[in-house]
Formats: C-alpha cells, structure tokens, sequence
C-alpha cells in the first residue's frame, strides 16, 4: 500500500497553498469581556466570522483544524463541535492540535501541506485559548477516592473508600503556570535568558511602547476592519494601551525574576497578560481560489519547528525560535535581506531581543547553531510592522492564526515595495514588441528616467522603474559574463554549450565582476543539502547582476520522484527562485527550466528555452517556469507548427503570418533535399497534388491520405466520404475554421498556445535557417505562465487545441458558393475539434454556449469533438 500510495503522489506534483484570508475575534483580558465565553464560544465567533467574509455558508470545507492550551476535559472534541455549531456545513471534517503556543502556527503548516499534496483544496486553521474559562479540577485525593467509589458495589466498601478522604482533598487544583520539570514559571524561565544575554530593562520598554504604536496606527487607518469580528461589546484588542509612552512604562514595578539570583527587568508592560481569543485563517489551492474568486494574499512556502533542552541545557525555555530560523533560511537559500516584513512572537518582549541578540552573535552561531558566521542582523522597521502580542495580548493558541492572517495581508497590501507599476504584464492588441515600437509604459519610461520631469516624479512620490532590457534584432546574447553554478555532468556540458554560443562563462563568482546572468543547475540534486553551494554563490552573483540581467535554474520536477529526500530538494529550489525573482531589481527577471522525465540540460528543447529566457524576448516573463521533456525536441521535426510573437525573432524570409486577434501567428516546416526525381516534395516538382500523394503512399510516409492520422480524420461516426476532400487541417483565418471550448478550459490558454500544424500550404525552412529550429523548439511552449509541455502532435485521440478541419463538404456557414453539396450540415454532425482562435464565438449557437453538444462532451481522459 506504501508503494502504490507513493506512485500516486508522484504523479501529481505539489501544488502552492495560499493564504486566502483571517479572521478572529478581538483579544481581551483575562476576567474582562469574555469572562464568561467558553473556547467552544469564541472558537464559534471566530468560524461565523470567517464564513460570512468569504461566504461559505453550507459549503463543505476540505478540513478545519484548530486547538486550545488551556481545555477543559468536556473540549475532548473542541474544534468538531464548534464546526457543527457554525454556518459551516456538517460534512466539514474537524480535529484538535495542540504544540502549545505554536498550536495555531502547526495548524497553518499541517493543512497547507495537505493543500500542496492535493488531499484538499482547502482548510481552516487557528486556534483559541480562554484563561479566564481556565480548567479547575478536583485533587488528585478526591479523584481517586471517587473512582473508588465508583467501582464499590457493598456498603462496605463505599464506607472503606470514604474513610480515605482527608480534608486537604477537598481543595481544588487550579492550573499553574509553573513548568512542571523546573518549576518554574515561563516568565521566569524568560528571565534567565533575559540576563543572560545582558538585554536592559529601557530597550524592553522601547520594544513595547513601539508594539502598541504600530498596532494603533495599524487600527486607526483600518488594517484589521477585514480581519476581525467585534464580540462580546469589544471592537478592537482590550489590552492595546495607544496612549502608553516610555516614561510611564519606566514607573512599572518588575513581576518576573525578582526571586532569581538575577536583574528583574521584566514588567508588566514589556510582558503579555493572560489573554482570551480566537483566531482563524482560510487556506485553499490557487485553483480553488481562483474558482471560488477568492483573493489570494501570500503562499505558504516552508516552515520549521524546533526544540531545546531548557532542564539540562544551558539554552533558554523560549529559545526554540533562535534554532528553527537559520535551518529554514539554509533549506531554502535565503538570508534575512531576503525579506519585506518579520513578525517574532513577542511573549515578552526579552524573547524577541534575546533572538535578535543571539543571530547577531557570531561566537553563538558557530558555538551552538554550527553556522559558520554570525546570521545577521534584522532591520527594526521590518520588524512587527502592525503591532504584535505585548499590544494585542496573547491567547496561546490563537496567536500563530493571527500572525499569519496579519502577515499575509501585510504582504498583500505593500508587497515589501511600497508603491510601484507593473510593467512586465502584456497587453494584446496593444503592445507590438519585439520588432521594437512603443508600448504603453514607454512614454512614461522616458519621462520618469529624464533630469526634469524624473525629479518631479521623485517629489510627487511616484515610482521610477527600471527601462526592461527588450529584444532588437541582432542583439548579443550576454554581452557580460555569464555564471553556470552547479556541480555534476549536466552544469558542465551546459557550459560547453554557452562557450559554443560565444559566450563567456564562470564557473565562480569573481569579486566585482558584473554578470549578464547566473544559471544555476541543479539536476542531479538529491537532498536538500545538494542546494547550499550553488544557492549561496546564486546570492553573490544577483548582486552582481547588470540592469536586465537573468536569473535562470535548471531542475528536475518534484512530481517525477517518490523519495522524499529529492522531492524536498527540488520543491526548495521552486521556492528558492521564486522569492530571488520577488527580489530582483533593475528590470532583472528570474525564471526557471523544469527537466521532466528523462530530459537533460543540453537537449534541443532545454537549449531553446534557455536561450530564449537569456535574450532580450523574456523581458516580460519572470517568476515562470518552463517545463520541457525529452519528446520536445521531435515537435517541429518533419511537422509544420505555429507560434506566438516570440518567433518573430526567427528572420522573416522564414515565414508568412498572419495577424489574428491580437496575436502573430506563422507556420514553418523544416526543409528537407528532397529533390529527387520522383520525390514530389521539391519545388522543382510540377505533378499534381494526385501525383505527389500517390508518391508519399508509395514512401508510406506518415500524415499523407493513406496516414493514420489522414485515416483518422477522414472518418466520421457513419463512415468516411468518398468524394470529401482530405484536408486533415485547416489554416488560421480559413472560413471553415470555428471556435470550440473544452467545457474546462479558460480564455486565457488560447492566446499563445503552440500547436500541431499540417496545411497543404507548408513553409520551408531555408537550409541557412536550419538550425534556429531547435530554438523555435523552445519557443513553441506558448505563455510559460501555463506551463505548457512541447507535445509531439498525432499520436492517441485528437487534443482539444489541435487544428482540426470540417471533413468532406461539411461547414457550419453552409454551401459554398457555386458548389453542390449533398446535405447541409449542423453543428452536431462535426468530425472533430476545429480551431480555436478565431472570432466566431458570437456566431456560436446558445445550445452549444458550453462547447459543443452534450454527446460530444468528453469524458475523463477523452478529448472534446472526439469520435469514437
């Protein structure tokens, strides 16, 4: 069962999980507002809350997961019940986590794990604590004494179990704060490290009268009005004090470590109070997002936990964080400047500067996080930009929901940036490049980038984007030098081929040399320990970019490997490029080759994409992935094919196009010496088309009438037509051509998709030309956002983008002028799938809106118009 489940999960690669949205219900203290509000009660607020902004009333959600610290024995089923107390549907499974204070953070990574192995399409994570609803209990005396009871069945032994009750039994037990190993208190324990690492009492207080600032501007220009539901009277967090300063913070007398052997810093003002709450956030897969038009405000990528032995150790209690972040940061390539915004849990506010102090710290990184240099610092103004728990409170295990539902729309909104355009966006119709005229961005372009009206801009506050490095004919390739990192055969014969391209290669980073681009390989990466080398030197050499330079990874997909080890390694450089392409500047693009199968980084369709991405042609593509196989290659050998404006850099003797909506479309065929007599397939050959098909039958060559694919579309659900004439294809713009939808396909994968072309009208590729086709190979994936894979074409049922003719005399505007025609054919009697770029979508009946007749709508795995 282990292998077959293994095999199944190997053949759906991990999809993203974002964070759609929050919600939680304000924060209040202990004994205030909710003091007679069970978790059940808050946990319930909090879920109505979350279904009514997004409106999942009734739906079924994949799974909701949350859970509570502090849970009375009843709470065994905390989060299922509240789900059957909810708007939500019945059916929505439900559980309980707990990892105390990081309870709603696990819950986040568990169901977006989930999210990313396609077990759900989406999830509800949080959590909820209520100290004031605190679980009292009776003495462990009076507990026995009653099970003793219970289990008598004589009055004498009723009596017998009674007579061992004393006095002292009676007194309940009431939750403490002690850690039961040490028995001391967290804010002791926090008190400890707070000495320890020589932090003072007036840069605590600094910290937290900046926590309350931030989350009351954060209030006061309506941050939180779609994150949080009013409750109980309270309409924004009971414990913020926006009127508190340093000086008043000073008077406070400290609450923790007076009874150390150490300084007592710790107040009540730089500490959180016992806090109740709730807190949730809604997960779900870009698709599930996208058709329930839900926004998507930031993707979980990676997550690390990590624990410390605080009793036998010398490492804090609350030191666990200071562990789990420099492993995060390795897996992934990343350091502290690659980030717009940090959020540390401010339990007290000694526990962020403790961790501040300890990364900072280059003796304490080698000593006991076996760094080989300090990890650096982090820059304040990142740092907990809406306030965190010294100001709102801290209710344990709603905290982790609140911090992601925060950060998500932190990002969201700025984006790290501040204001900016986005240039790299295509418009069709409107944007003519590569043969070099205007887009609409240039005019401001120019004006931004010139000495009077750039300064003007700069005192109006608005962005000056960097001018893209765009495609001109004859351009060099990389007029700087070019770093291939990576270790294994494939950076090397990757190398040997931009040395073969004219183009001058590293194989290391040269301090102060500027780079046209950096390509790092990473096929054979088996672990991901395979990807600390070539990420750490990736980093040098982004900042050694030029102005347009590019950003490119070669590497093999997660989907195609069932270990764990690999899968892990390849889903880190996913992540790794796209946050080095969130971070590049000066019109730098970052992109990625995805090897699937048995593809190799010097085959004709890596080779092509890669070029491709290092030319001028992919300015507007970035953050994107191109996935390419080995079968790639054979897509435009002996097939005649069309593309996109990105194959207007092949020269135009090559072709003869057409504009249609927007879009260029051509067609090339590569030019065989095939003129032989008898051949038929040289332009020096007078015969008819009779002829010529006779010669191909007698060849057996494929594709021709007596073909597979010429018997395929010569027959129909009633038998082939004697008289029809064979075209198995018609050209873009032919009359006989329509549009027809597969019922789940999206507008937006017909503007550029590269598809099968066969017409009788075939362009040659002359023989000076010949080797721009690998090249054209790599330019055939149409919009890298769709990901596309360069399919070798007629092989198994008809595709629903392929070009597909109306058989015989069959056409859905009727007779031709001046030719008979045996009966006049509708839209259900069509022999196939027929073009689908073209304007008749109006002319479409309302019957056939959804794409075609409901016979012919296809089944799993069939093809939409296919007849069998």
């Amino acid at each position: 069962m282990a292998d077959q489940a293994g095999s199944q999960n190997a053949a759906h690669p991990l999809r993203a999980a974002v964070v759609i949205g929050g919600n939680r219900i304000p924060f209040a203290r202990s004994g205030g507002a909710y003091a007679y509000s069970s978790n059940k009660d808050m946990l319930i607020a909090a879920l109505d809350g979350l279904v009514a902004r997004f409106g999942l009333q009734g739906e079924r959600i994949g799974e909701v997961a949350a859970g509570a610290v502090l849970k009375h024995s009843r709470d065994f089923n905390l989060t299922r019940e509240a789900v059957l107390g909810s708007a939500l549907s019945p059916d929505t499974p439900a559980y309980d986590l707990q990892q105390a204070c990081a309870t709603g953070l696990e819950t986040v990574v568990g169901l977006s794990n989930k999210i990313k192995l396609g077990q759900i399409e989406s999830g509800i994570a949080g959590g909820v604590d209520s100290a004031s609803d605190a679980p009292i209990v009776v003495s462990e005396g009076l507990r026995r004494v009653l099970l003793d009871l219970s289990r008598a069945r004589t009055t004498q032994q009723k009596i017998k179990a009674l007579g061992r009750l004393r006095p002292k039994d009676l007194s309940p037990d009431a939750p403490t704060t002690g850690e039961p190993r040490t028995g001391l208190s967290m804010g002791e324990h926090q008190a400890l490290t707070t000495a320890a690492w020589s932090i003072s009492r007036e840069a605590q207080d600094e910290l937290a009268y900046r926590s309350h600032q931030n989350l009351a501007a954060a209030y006061e220009r309506g941050f939180f009005t779609d994150l949080m539901t009013p409750y109980r009277g309270l309409t924004r967090d009971a414990n913020l004090r926006a009127d508190t300063s340093l000086e008043k913070l000073a008077t406070l007398k400290p609450v923790f470590g007076k009874s150390l052997d150490t300084p007592a810093t710790m107040t009540a003002g730089n500490s959180t109070p016992l806090t109740d709450g709730a807190a949730l956030v809604l997960l779900g897969s870009e698709e599930y997002a996208t058709a329930n038009n839900l926004p998507m405000l930031a993707t979980v990528v990676d997550a690390e936990a990590a624990a410390v032995d605080f009793v036998h150790g010398e490492e804090g209690l609350l030191m666990g964080g200071v562990h789990a972040v420099p492993r995060l940061l390795q897996r992934n390539g990343l350091t502290f400047d690659d980030f717009d915004f940090f959020e540390i849990h401010e339990a007290f506010a000694g526990t962020v500067l403790s961790a501040l102090a300890a990364w900072e710290d280059e003796d304490y990184c080698k000593r006991v996080l076996g760094l080989d240099r300090a990890l650096g610092s982090i820059d304040p103004s990142k740092l907990n930009v809406n306030g965190s728990s010294l100001a709102a409170g801290h209710p344990f295990a709603a905290t982790g929901g609140r911090i992601v539902a925060t950060l998500a729309k932190t990002l969201s909104e700025k984006g790290g940036r501040g204001p900016h355009l986005h240039l790299r966006r295509r418009w069709p119709g409107r944007r003519r490049d590569p043969r070099g005229e205007e887009l609409m961005a240039d005019t401001y372009l120019d004006l931004v980038n010139t000495p009077l009206p750039g300064r003007i801009a700069k005192a109006l506050g608005l962005p000056r984007p960097s001018v893209l490095r765009r495609y001109t004919p004859g351009e060099v390739l990389a007029p700087q030098p070019v770093l291939v990192a990576g270790t294994g055969a494939g950076a090397d014969a990757l190398a040997d081929v931009l040395l073969g391209w004219d183009v001058e290669v590293r194989r290391h980073v040269l301090p102060g040399e500027k780079l046209s681009a950096a390509i790092v390989v990473l096929d054979g990466a088996s672990s991901p320990t395979d990807l600390t080398g070539p990420m750490l030197e990736l980093g040098q050499a982004v900042k050694l970019l030029v102005p347009g330079g590019r950003v490119v990874a070669l590497f093999r997909s997660a989907a195609d490997t069932t270990d764990p080890a690999e899968a892990a390694a390849r889903q880190g450089v996913d992540g790794a490029i796209r946050s080095v392409a969130h971070e590049l500047r000066g019109g730098a693009t970052g992109n990625g080759i995805v090897l699937r199968g048995t593809a190799t980084t010097t085959d004709p369709t890596t080779l092509g994409a890669l070029r491709f991405l290092l030319s001028g042609r992919s300015a507007y593509v970035d953050g994107q992935f191109l996935e390419v196989a080995a079968a790639s290659a054979e897509s435009v050998v002996d097939l005649a094919a069309t593309t996109t404006a990105a194959g207007e850099g092949i020269p135009r003797s090559t072709s003869r196009g057409q504009d249609r909506g927007g879009h260029r479309c051509g067609a090339w065929h590569r030019r065989e010496d095939r003129r032989g007599p008898g051949t038929g397939r040289g332009p020096r050959d007078r015969r008819g088309r009779a002829g010529r098909r006779r010669a191909a039958g007698a060849r057996g060559e494929p594709g021709r009438r007596n073909g597979p694919a010429a018997r395929h579309h010569g027959a129909g659900r009633r038998g082939s037509y004697p008289r029809a004439r064979r075209r198995s294809l018609r050209r873009p713009g032919h009359r006989g051509a329509q549009r027809r939808h597969h019922p789940r396909q999206t507008a937006g994968q017909h503007g550029c998709r590269a598809v099968g072309l066969r017409h009788r009208r075939e362009h040659r590729l002359p023989v000076a030309h010949e080797r721009a086709v690998p090249r054209l190979a790599g330019l055939l994936g149409g919009r890298a956002h769709h990901q596309p894979r360069l399919d070798e074409r007629y092989r198994g049922q008809p595709r629903t983008d392929q070009l597909r003719g109306v058989q015989g005399r069959c056409d859905r505007h009727g007779p031709r002028p001046g030719r008979g025609v045996r009966r006049r054919c509708t839209d259900h009697q069509r022999r196939g799938p027929r073009l689908h770029r073209d304007g008749h979508d109006s002319e479409d009946s309302p019957a056939h809106a959804a794409g075609g007749p409901s016979p012919q709508q296809p089944a799993a795995g069939r093809s939409a118009g296919g007849c069998r």
